[in-house]
């Protein structure tokens, strides 16, 4: 099994506890309100933070910084870098 077919399957099988977790972060913006790339985005990211340990979290967050400058608004990739902040942080202190 390659990594993007693992990964794919362990983000689409832990979605719950990773929109929990965006939602828990982001302010005043629920999933269900998010613009949809951002939230891709987000989703991508916190699998990797989360259950991917072979990759650096600073990969992971400067990726998700780099795919948002692309693909999203100008407010975004400070958004998204706050939300991967905040949940690097839970998880380290664990």
């Amino acid at each position: 099994i390659s990594i993007g077919d693992w990964s794919s399957d362990v983000c689409s099988s832990d979605l719950d506890k990773i929109d929990e977790l965006i939602n828990k972060y982001a302010k005043n913006l629920s999933v269900n309100r998010m613009p949809k790339v951002d939230l891709s985005i987000l989703r991508l990211a916190i699998c990797e933070l989360v259950f991917i340990e072979e990759i650096p979290s600073k990969v992971s967050i400067n990726e998700a910084i780099e795919l948002a400058k692309l693909y999203c608004d100008d407010k975004a990739p400070n958004f998204i870098n706050g939300i991967l902040g905040s949940v690097v942080n839970e998880f380290e202190t664990k």
